[in-house]
């Protein structure tokens, strides 16, 4: 696998992947450069290992004094 995000502010960390059919999809952690807690799930989408496709980040974050709220983790 040859998958770095494009987007300079985030970062690839913890990943996992999910093949349905021809579809490799993967998903990771990407925290900001900026603020380490503020953490997003990045998504791309491959047929071969080698191209991918980006699609947009996953905000899993809950508003502020929710129970979900807090940063995301994997």
């Amino acid at each position: 696998m040859n998958f770095a995000p494009t987007d300079g502010e985030r970062v690839l960390h913890d990943t996992w992947v999910f093949v349905q059919d021809a579809d490799i999809h993967l998903f990771y952690l990407a925290p900001s450069i900026h603020d380490p807690m503020h953490r997003l799930i990045g998504h791309a989408l491959s047929q071969d290992w080698l191209n991918w496709q980006e699609l947009p980040f996953i905000d899993l974050t809950g508003p502020a004094g929710a129970w979900d709220a807090g940063r995301i983790g994997t």
